[in-house]
């Protein structure tokens, strides 16, 4: 390999927020924003050299530091250059530095006030300069050199496109220390300046002197970002679209952003049957005690509490979803007839419903039904709180802190006097009906909102909404139309939208409709339970004082948990193919000990006297990894004849605990795959640059060709 690593600063962001972005693994410190300019890509008032975006040496005492793959005691660097102004005194603005693994300064490149360029060690005494200025302000600079740590040699080429003219700078006999290079800096201010003083940066390319290519002096390189713009095999891989129905959202990520209605009749459900849902879309979790509102109207401060449906956080109901009512408003007829645990993903639409229908309650996520049926007869508080959609609403203090839900929300409705749904369902893929000739329950629509072009009641009411604290309609421009390459493909990143790779373990759910009867039996990871009225074996379970204590003991008999011996029997192991976790109202769940397809074989069986079973007859939503992801990109710019190399650049991390690895191809013309290194990820997303600098079907250098006809590929590993 020469290349080692290349950047033209297009894919981060702008400022600060892009300054951030490239610590995500592609860049170990950057400039700090110190009150003097941003840090961070930008473009300075001429333009960037390559692309929208270069990066900017605006900020006093700050610097950006790249740390190489491995120290190399002979490298090649090239980049563009600018400077808005003539520093005011020299060794003021840095172009860059080179560093040992200890950070020992070993040599500093310096634009002086004159337009000189100077080399001069970690005192700045000189080690060699350019004979007369060679930099203009307000001009890039196409600077290219070598840097010979081993033989004591620098060359420094400017403004020579070819590398076929007279260094501007050529020495030799200089001495960089004893270690090689392995880091540099580049563009360090090192005292505060005032007026338009500044230092820019485009075009990074460093390599080294090894292999064939690459590995001297090429001349003016230019670094293109191109983005991913077809998906050809997305073999299992599961697109996460920012869109969901339509193209446009109701974006609540701003700090306590929601949207209010004022208290109305028609919001108020007394003890009739009701339906809440909408699409929601999580972009954090709630922290501390606080809770994400989803819907509701609930007011605290003058007790007129009616009804609630939230997630809250592990620290206030241990991450469950939650329905609570009351039917005076006041705080002592609280009740939460749905308290069921739930953990969502980030970034991923759920459809989210709570039904009552002929006195029970429902809760639905995906249509697939969580718990059981929960008696409920109450008449909710009418009062007069206000309605809350992402969050808390009161009428004196508007939206409640620590209430809202950052994410994103589409396709809301709330049906008053009618349950839409029954039984598990499959979510609607398309808007919901509106208008009376296409939904039967038309009238019975107290809010419908699609957020195509307006945060607006759509329903029959049409009832004035009350956007707060930014929540805001969003069009966005990706979805399953568009392809899977649409979530990937970002000029900045965008967490998002991105393609996953799931490995997930199979599970399923037991429901006990009434205390088992004595030797009535639930079989699962190859062990059969026992219920027993009195203990004698391994693998007895006790029949308790309650449905739910009974319950618990078999939850504790599959994990060994507390009570062998006194709440299952003496002999009894942990079961060797399942875990067991507890729910609320008469159910647990069990999942496999092992991720992908194979849990969804183990089987699952009862023998319940009093009603009751397993949800299906094996486990089930087990899945294994999904093979590679092959992308096409876009062409390169046009009159590109030569390709020095190819630099694919992921940013990915993983959701839970566990090991898990991407790694990226190139896939060449004919289809002949060359690989790079697998990346160990973390919970925190992260850069990972892999450089190909040979067409992998014939070893030659790649040409435009090559990458037009060819594929970028992602894997996802153990």
């Amino acid at each position: 390999m020469t290349a080692l690593f290349m950047d033209g600063f297009d894919h981060y962001g702008t400022g600060d927020a892009g300054a951030a972005t490239m610590l995500n693994g592609a860049w170990a410190q950057v400039q700090t924003h110190g009150g003097f300019g941003p840090a961070g890509p930008g473009a300075p008032a001429w333009g960037a050299r390559t692309g929208a975006l270069a990066l900017a040496g605006t900020s006093f005492q700050g610097s950006y530091r790249y740390v190489l793959p491995a120290p190399r005691s002979h490298i090649f660097l090239s980049c563009g250059f600018a400077v808005a102004g003539l520093p005011t005194a020299n060794f003021m603005n840095q172009i860059c530095s080179f560093r040992d693994l200890n950070n020992v300064v070993m040599a500093n490149l310096w634009v002086q006030s004159t337009g000189v360029i100077t080399l001069a060690d970690i005192n700045n005494n000189v080690l060699s300069q350019t004979q007369g200025p060679v930099v203009v302000s307000d001009n890039w600079h196409f600077i290219e050199m070598e840097f010979d740590q081993g033989a004591g040699a620098f060359v420094l080429r400017i403004d020579d496109a070819q590398a076929a003219n007279t260094p501007a700078i050529n020495a030799a006999g200089l001495h960089f220390g004893a270690n090689p290079v392995a880091q540099l800096t580049v563009l360090d201010l090192t005292v505060q300046q005032f007026g338009p003083t500044g230092t820019w940066m485009d075009d990074l390319f460093i390599r080294d002197s090894n292999g064939t290519v690459n590995n001297g002096f090429l001349g003016d390189r230019r670094i293109a970002t191109l983005l991913a713009d077809a998906d050809t095999a997305t073999a299992g891989w599961t697109p996460r679209f920012y869109q969901k129905i339509g193209g446009g959202l109701l974006n609540c990520t701003a700090p306590n952003a929601c949207v209010s209605a004022a208290t109305s009749a028609s919001l108020n459900v007394g003890s009739g049957d009701f339906t809440i849902e909408s699409f929601v879309r999580f972009q954090s979790l709630p922290g501390g005690a606080n809770k994400a509102v989803i819907f509701g109207k609930w007011d605290e401060t003058v007790n007129q509490r009616s009804y609630q449906f939230f997630l809250g956080s592990q620290a206030l109901n241990s991450g469950s979803l939650c329905f609570q009512t009351s039917t005076d408003g006041s705080p002592s007829t609280v009740a939460q007839p749905i308290v069921y645990p739930f953990a969502p993903e980030l970034d991923r639409w759920y459809h989210m419903a709570v039904v009552r229908t002929a006195g029970e309650l429902l809760l639905f996520v995906d249509g697939q039904q969580l718990g059981l049926p929960i008696a409920d007869g109450r008449t909710y508080f009418a009062g007069a709180a206000p309605m809350g959609l992402a969050g808390q609403v009161e009428t004196v203090a508007g939206a409640v802190a620590n209430t809202t839900l950052a994410g994103w929300f589409d396709e809301t409705r709330f049906t008053v006097g009618f349950a839409r749904y029954t039984a598990n369902f499959t979510p609607t893929a398309v808007p919901f009906p509106r208008g009376a000739a296409a939904d039967p329950q038309w009238a019975d629509v107290a809010l419908l909102c699609g957020y195509e072009s307006l945060v607006q009641d759509e329903s029959g009411f049409t009832r004035a909404l009350t956007a707060l604290h930014g929540a805001a309609q969003q069009t966005v421009n990706d979805g399953a139309a568009v392809g899977t390459w649409s979530t990937i493909g970002k000029a900045v990143p965008d967490d998002n939208t991105f393609v996953e790779a799931p490995l997930l373990p199979a599970s399923n759910i037991l429901t006990l409709a009434a205390q088992p009867a004595a030797n009535d039996t639930v079989t699962v990871g190859g062990t059969a339970y026992t219920f027993k009225a009195a203990l004698a074996g391994a693998n007895q379970v006790l029949i308790d004082a309650t449905l739910q204590q009974t319950l618990q003991n078999l939850f504790n008999a599959i994990n060994a948990g507390p009570g062998v011996g006194t709440k299952y029997g003496t002999g009894t192991t942990a079961n060797a193919n399942v875990t067991a976790e507890q729910l609320p109202a008469g159910q647990m769940e069990v999942t496999a000990n092992v991720a992908g397809t194979a849990g969804n074989a183990i089987a699952s069986t009862t023998s319940l006297t009093n009603g009751g079973g397993w949800a299906t007859a094996t486990l089930t939503g087990g899945v294994d990894i999904p093979g590679p992801s092959d992308f096409k990109v876009q062409r390169p710019p046009p009159l590109t004849t030569i390709i020095s190399a190819v630099q694919i650049n992921q940013r990915a991390f993983k959701s839970d605990a566990g090991l898990c690895s991407v790694q990226s191809a190139l896939v060449g013309p004919l289809g002949t795959v060359a690989t790079a290194t697998a990346h160990p990820l973390t919970v925190s997303p992260s850069y990972h640059g892999d450089i190909f600098e040979q067409d992998p079907d014939t070893a030659a250098s790649i040409t435009p060709a090559t990458l037009i006809n060819g594929r970028i590929r992602l894997s996802r590993t153990v």
